[in-house]
């Protein structure tokens, strides 16, 4: 694609991403066709993105500073490309202004706002190979068995989920776990040593169904799927029990094992919503609280650790939740080794309030996370008039950021 053909495509559109030598491309969603973007890494892997005067798209070959025109990505395996099209088409994107300063603010909220699985990104032209065609995967490694991607004037539609699927998303769309003949962490394991009956297993993500809170989720819990003669008279009937040794059944009996599984999962969805319920308004009437515990510590795939303060971005793989920014550090300060950052949609600005913080401005903007001399975490700013400066987390209150 050259510069004339971009700037003739209308705002949003979805084209094709050559990362690579090789055939394959992405789905990749266009942001600003009238500019180009500069992003930059800074120190802790901090990424700053600014509205660039150049004419040209230029590419760090350590990709530490890149110019080119601004995209939303998915971050998916060329087998995921379809649900990745779907995802892209239903994202909302918002229409930049002209004006340098409101577009580069409009971004950062919308920065914030990306579910975890898309990130920004600026392409250079040479990669974008055209618009993504509307009815079939593109490149060698696209799934040749999956469902094509229907499009209608009301936006996307998808398919139910084949069985085996095991994410949250998958089992609310309707599909069904995987089937295991032995325990998911013991091989030794049938569901005979637990119900006295031969069947199989499924395993349910402890992130279901997702419209439960994160603090309030389970871990991942393991079920048995029988056939039993005791819920009518001279018939078998497949049931999901749990692993307690008891002989109660979670959903409905059914002749059919798919059947047993959906009601079974319709059943714990509204289980765990009700808990969940339970939960946030006993921390709100019993003990005061907010409904939800303010920060939370995760991991993301590099290794890193992820502090959420008062965000609203998901994040499954949750080590713990803390009521005060100063107990999170206390976990942090214990794993020295590890990299950290804020999440996306955390507070980007500190500010010094009361007593005891007069290492902080009146009011800056946060600009790397890191470790102090002694490995404890620490927090860099930049006030207003350029003044930089760290803090220690541990000395950092709630009211803060």
């Amino acid at each position: 694609m050259n510069k004339k053909t971009i700037q003739s495509l209308d705002h949003g559109t979805i084209c094709a991403y050559r990362a690579g030598n090789d055939e394959a491309v992405d789905p990749v969603r266009l942001l600003d066709t009238a500019r180009l973007w500069r992003h930059e890494v800074l120190r802790h892997e901090v990424h700053h993105w600014t509205a660039s005067a150049d004419t040209m798209c230029r590419t760090d070959p350590e990709h530490r500073r890149s110019t080119g025109y601004l995209v939303v990505t998915v971050r998916a395996d060329s087998t995921q490309r379809r649900r990745a099209v779907a995802d892209l088409q239903a994202l909302t994107v918002p229409v930049l202004p002209e004006d340098t300063e409101e577009a580069e603010s409009a971004l950062a909220h919308f920065d914030r706002a990306l579910p975890e699985s898309m990130t920004l990104k600026v392409v250079n032209i040479r990669r974008l190979t055209g618009g993504w065609p509307a009815e079939t995967a593109i490149g060698p490694h696209a799934a040749p068995d999956s469902p094509p991607a229907a499009t209608s004037p009301s936006g996307p539609t998808t398919a139910r989920p084949a069985a085996g699927t095991n994410t949250a998303a998958d089992l609310e769309a309707g599909g069904l776990p995987s089937f295991t003949k032995t325990h998911p962490n013991d091989r030794t394991k049938s569901t005979r040593d637990y119900t006295g009956r031969d069947g199989w297993f499924i395993s349910v993500p402890g992130d279901f169904p997702t419209s439960v809170p994160e603090h309030c989720r389970l871990t991942r819990t393991v079920y048995a799927v029988v056939q039993s003669p005791d819920i009518v008279r001279g018939a078998l009937l497949w049931v999901v029990r749990p692993l307690n040794g008891s002989l109660s059944y979670l959903g409905r009996a059914a002749e059919l094992r798919k059947d047993a599984v959906r009601s079974a999962l319709d059943s714990i969805s509204s289980l765990r919503y009700r808990r969940a319920r339970q939960i946030e308004d006993s921390r709100v009437k019993t003990r005061g609280l907010p409904p939800v515990p303010p920060v939370r510590v995760g991991w993301i795939e590099t290794g890193t650790l992820t502090v959420h303060v008062r965000c609203f971005c998901e994040q499954p793989d949750v080590v713990a939740h803390y009521e005060t920014v100063s107990a999170a550090a206390e976990y942090l300060n214990e794993n020295r080794e590890t990299p950290w950052a804020f999440c996306r949609t955390s507070p980007k600005r500190i500010r010094r309030t009361g007593q005891g913080t007069s290492a902080l401005p009146v009011e800056a903007n946060i600009i790397a996370t890191g470790r102090t001399d002694t490995g404890n975490a620490s927090i860099a700013f930049r006030d207003d008039h350029g003044r930089a400066g760290s803090i220690s987390m541990h000395f950092v209150r709630n009211d803060q950021l």
